[in-house]
């Protein structure tokens, strides 16, 4: 049988046919999830000495597998002391990340959201800041853009907080404080009006993701024909309608949009009015509500400064953000969908090998970004069989019963080996499977697992020990590799 389809960065296959492992493993089972975790030395960027541009210096980063690596990298830029050579990143103000999940991956795009302490710093500081930490994802993850938040909110590359920051992305400028001066000319001048100064920046949009209450961001580089506050709102809702089949909401606006403070929130709300007909217009994209809703909340409240959410009203109703919270889990407040609170997940796409009747194929699949890195739910996924919005479509590796999380007592890696501990149920996932059967299933296992970059192979056992495996052909003792056929 032919494994075929893309191969992911990280997946190494063997040149030729490999047989089944038969030789058991002296490693040691694990309980617990404990294990998915490891240290590593990684460069970062730190602003210099000199205070106007990044140095380079060595750091030792702690990683949970649960957690995106980006996470880890900023904690450990945040937590880094500088060197001879660079300073730490706040200088004498000690940084720190804000919120739940402080750093979101989506594709290319990684948003980081600081704590307050980041309000005590100057504006270039800040700027500063912010480009060490798009050097240091590029370099590390190869991610294209970073947006910075503090306290939830979006800052102004201006004191007065009304010149768009915009996405960062990787620069080797030796005077970064040059760049930041030469930003700075985008603001409008005093004898200059906001509706006819031109703005051109680095965009992060957030498009629903069809079928799913989630949303997923695009960054582009993009001109607005001028600054004042109704007009890029209605931009960016053009902007957003130019992917993932998401209507054009501004041809059902019945005012310019407005921007308004809110003391209760700590930051300004972006008033959106749209006309009755506007809840025909989504129910007939096929698009989630929350999601749609998520996009124009997230994609304002990442851009606008001090933007923290919005207010929606269709037919001169409000749309109620308890309809737009699961389970009514959250708190709704007021009339007002907060870009922390959306009720929407944000996706990132994940690879997962499928069948395809007598091959593997590796597949793409958008989930929520926390999950896209995490060993364990990447199991899980895989278990739950094709999706709607797999790339290309693939068959299920589970014939029979699934891979449920109680089924998985523990994972871990030791050194380049993923060690996937079973539970005696999982004897049921392989009854009555042939050979073949069985070999997609261990295969997909182990192809996933690899696909992530974390392992070159995989050890499995059940209830603590290797074991022969189900079919009675095929031995499941020693590691598995990724293979190109067998």
């Amino acid at each position: 049988m032919l494994l075929s389809g893309c191969t992911p960065a990280g997946l190494e296959f063997e040149e030729n046919t490999a047989e089944l492992p038969q030789t058991e493993t002296t490693l040691v089972a694990p309980v617990g999830d404990a294990g998915l975790s490891f240290t590593e030395n990684v460069e970062i960027y730190v602003p210099s000495s000199n205070g106007i541009g990044l140095s380079v210096v060595q750091n030792t980063l702690t990683r949970p597998f649960t957690r995106p690596r980006a996470e880890a990298i900023v904690r450990g830029m945040l937590s880094s002391g500088g060197s001879g050579s660079g300073e730490a990143l706040g200088g004498i103000t000690r940084l720190s990340l804000y919120g739940t999940n402080p750093v979101e991956v989506s594709g290319n795009t990684v948003t980081v959201n600081l704590g307050a302490s980041a309000l005590s710093l100057d504006r270039f500081r800040l700027y500063l800041c912010g480009q060490a930490i798009a050097n240091t994802l590029f370099l590390q993850e190869g991610i294209q853009y970073v947006n910075l938040l503090v306290v939830g909110k979006p800052v102004g590359l201006d004191v007065g907080n009304t010149l768009p920051m915009g996405a960062f992305t990787y620069t080797d400028a030796a005077d970064v404080n040059a760049v930041y001066q030469q930003l700075l000319t985008r603001k409008v001048g005093s004898e200059e009006t906001a509706a006819e100064k031109a703005l051109a920046v680095n965009l992060t949009c957030y498009y629903p993701v069809p079928g799913e209450n989630g949303v997923k961001s695009h960054t582009l580089n993009t001109v607005f024909s001028g600054q004042f506050s109704g007009t890029l709102a209605m931009d960016l809702l053009d902007l957003l309608s130019q992917q993932g089949g998401m209507p054009n909401l501004r041809e059902w606006l019945t005012a310019v949009p407005s921007i308004v403070n809110s003391d209760t929130q700590g930051g300004d709300l972006v008033l959106l009015d749209f006309a009755s007909e506007t809840e025909k217009v989504i129910a007939s994209s096929g698009l989630n509500r929350r999601a749609v809703m998520a996009s124009l909340c997230m994609t304002f409240a990442t851009f606008l400064p001090n933007v923290v959410g919005i207010s929606v009203t269709v037919g001169g109703e409000r749309v109620d953000p308890m309809f737009l919270m699961e389970d009514n889990s959250q708190e709704a407040h007021g009339e007002i969908i907060l870009r922390k609170e959306t009720g929407c997940s944000l996706y990132d796409d994940c690879i997962l090998y499928l069948a395809s009747g007598e091959e593997l194929i590796s597949v793409t699949r958008p989930v929520p970004f926390e999950k896209k890195g995490n060993p364990r739910e990447l199991l899980l996924l895989l278990s739950q069989g094709p999706q709607a919005n797999d790339e290309p479509a693939g068959e299920s590796v589970f014939p029979g019963e699934t891979l449920t999380d109680s089924m998985i007592i523990g994972m871990s890696l030791q050194g380049d080996t993923m060690l996937v501990n079973f539970a005696p149920g999982f004897v049921n996932v392989g009854a009555d499977l042939d050979a073949q059967q069985e070999k997609r299933l261990v295969y997909a296992l182990v192809n996933t697992l690899c696909a992530t970059g974390l392992c070159k192979n995989v050890c499995f056992f059940r209830s603590g020990k290797q074991f022969d495996g189900f079919s009675g052909e095929i031995s499941w003792l020693g590691l598995f590799y990724p293979i190109v056929s067998f």
